[in-house]
Protein backbone atom coordinates (compact mmCIF):
# COMPACT_ATOMS: atom_id res chain seq x y z
CA UNK A 1 0.00 0.00 0.00
CA UNK A 2 1.25 3.48 -0.78
CA UNK A 3 -0.04 6.86 0.34
CA UNK A 4 0.36 10.13 -1.56
CA UNK A 5 1.24 13.45 0.03
CA UNK A 6 -0.59 16.64 -0.89
CA UNK A 7 2.32 18.00 -2.94
CA UNK A 8 2.33 14.84 -5.08
CA UNK A 9 -1.43 15.15 -5.66
CA UNK A 10 -0.97 18.75 -6.75
CA UNK A 11 1.65 17.72 -9.30
CA UNK A 12 -0.58 14.93 -10.62
CA UNK A 13 -3.44 17.41 -10.98
CA UNK A 14 -1.06 19.71 -12.91
CA UNK A 15 -0.18 16.77 -15.20
CA UNK A 16 3.51 16.83 -14.17
CA UNK A 17 4.92 14.09 -16.41
CA UNK A 18 7.92 13.19 -14.23
CA UNK A 19 5.73 12.71 -11.14
CA UNK A 20 3.12 10.74 -13.10
CA UNK A 21 5.86 8.48 -14.57
CA UNK A 22 7.26 7.92 -11.08
CA UNK A 23 3.85 6.86 -9.80
CA UNK A 24 3.23 4.61 -12.79
CA UNK A 25 6.49 2.85 -11.95
CA UNK A 26 5.13 2.08 -8.48
CA UNK A 27 2.09 0.21 -9.76
CA UNK A 28 4.10 -2.97 -10.41
CA UNK A 29 5.41 -2.90 -6.85
CA UNK A 30 2.11 -1.87 -5.28
CA UNK A 31 -0.80 -3.33 -7.27
CA UNK A 32 -3.51 -1.54 -5.28
CA UNK A 33 -4.53 2.00 -6.08
CA UNK A 34 -2.89 4.82 -4.11
CA UNK A 35 -4.38 6.14 -0.89
CA UNK A 36 -4.48 9.60 0.66
CA UNK A 37 -5.09 10.65 4.26
CA UNK A 38 -7.97 12.76 5.52
CA UNK A 39 -5.57 15.67 6.26
CA UNK A 40 -4.28 15.43 2.67
CA UNK A 41 -7.86 15.63 1.40
CA UNK A 42 -8.37 18.78 3.50
CA UNK A 43 -5.11 20.41 2.38
CA UNK A 44 -5.82 19.75 -1.28
CA UNK A 45 -9.37 21.15 -1.07
CA UNK A 46 -8.13 24.17 0.88
CA UNK A 47 -5.71 25.01 -1.94
CA UNK A 48 -8.46 24.87 -4.52
CA UNK A 49 -10.91 26.88 -2.41
CA UNK A 50 -8.27 29.48 -1.67
CA UNK A 51 -7.79 30.17 -5.37
CA UNK A 52 -11.36 29.77 -6.59
CA UNK A 53 -14.47 28.41 -4.94
CA UNK A 54 -15.76 27.68 -8.45
CA UNK A 55 -13.25 24.83 -8.67
CA UNK A 56 -14.56 23.03 -5.58
CA UNK A 57 -16.47 20.39 -7.55
CA UNK A 58 -13.49 19.87 -9.85
CA UNK A 59 -11.24 19.24 -6.84
CA UNK A 60 -13.72 16.88 -5.21
CA UNK A 61 -14.07 14.94 -8.45
CA UNK A 62 -10.28 14.65 -8.79
CA UNK A 63 -10.06 13.24 -5.25
CA UNK A 64 -12.83 10.66 -5.80
CA UNK A 65 -10.38 8.08 -7.19
CA UNK A 66 -8.45 7.87 -3.92
CA UNK A 67 -9.33 5.83 -0.85
CA UNK A 68 -9.08 7.99 2.27
CA UNK A 69 -7.29 6.84 5.42
CA UNK A 70 -8.47 8.33 8.71
CA UNK A 71 -6.97 8.77 12.15
CA UNK A 72 -7.28 5.99 14.69
CA UNK A 73 -6.56 5.77 18.38
CA UNK A 74 -3.16 4.28 17.52
CA UNK A 75 -2.30 6.93 14.92
CA UNK A 76 -3.18 9.61 17.50
CA UNK A 77 -0.80 7.95 19.95
CA UNK A 78 1.89 7.81 17.25
CA UNK A 79 1.36 11.51 16.53
CA UNK A 80 1.98 12.43 20.17
CA UNK A 81 5.14 10.30 20.24
CA UNK A 82 6.42 11.73 16.95
CA UNK A 83 5.90 15.33 18.03
CA UNK A 84 7.63 14.74 21.35
CA UNK A 85 10.56 12.91 19.74
CA UNK A 86 11.07 15.60 17.10
CA UNK A 87 10.90 18.36 19.73
CA UNK A 88 13.56 16.57 21.81
CA UNK A 89 15.84 16.56 18.78
CA UNK A 90 15.14 20.19 17.87
CA UNK A 91 13.35 19.32 14.64
CA UNK A 92 10.08 20.93 13.64
CA UNK A 93 7.57 19.45 11.22
CA UNK A 94 4.18 21.07 10.61
CA UNK A 95 1.37 19.45 12.59
CA UNK A 96 -0.61 18.56 9.46
CA UNK A 97 2.41 16.61 8.21
CA UNK A 98 2.66 14.83 11.55
CA UNK A 99 -1.00 13.83 11.29
CA UNK A 100 -0.33 12.44 7.81
CA UNK A 101 2.84 10.61 8.90
CA UNK A 102 1.14 9.06 11.92
CA UNK A 103 -1.68 7.69 9.76
CA UNK A 104 0.83 6.24 7.28
CA UNK A 105 2.86 4.69 10.10
CA UNK A 106 -0.29 3.21 11.63
CA UNK A 107 -1.16 1.56 8.30
CA UNK A 108 2.46 0.41 7.77
CA UNK A 109 2.31 1.94 4.30
CA UNK A 110 4.88 3.56 2.03
CA UNK A 111 4.61 7.35 1.86
CA UNK A 112 5.22 9.20 -1.42
CA UNK A 113 6.13 12.87 -0.99
CA UNK A 114 8.26 15.70 -2.31
CA UNK A 115 9.11 16.99 1.20
CA UNK A 116 12.46 15.77 2.49
CA UNK A 117 11.62 16.65 6.12
CA UNK A 118 9.66 13.40 6.31
CA UNK A 119 13.05 11.62 6.35
CA UNK A 120 13.35 12.88 9.94
CA UNK A 121 10.49 10.63 11.04
CA UNK A 122 11.80 7.38 12.45
CA UNK A 123 10.36 4.18 10.96
CA UNK A 124 8.43 6.01 8.23
CA UNK A 125 8.83 4.21 4.90
CA UNK A 126 9.16 7.28 2.71
CA UNK A 127 9.98 7.76 -0.96
CA UNK A 128 10.95 11.25 -2.08
CA UNK A 129 9.80 12.19 -5.58
CA UNK A 130 12.25 14.45 -7.39
CA UNK A 131 10.72 17.06 -9.64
Amino acid sequence: MFVLDTNVLIEVEKHNKSVICFLQGLTSRYPSKPYITAPTYSEFLYGFLKHSSKKEEQAKQFLEVYEILHTTKNSSYLLAKLKLDLEKHGKAIPIFDLFIASIVLDKKATFITMDSHFKNIKDLDVMIVEN
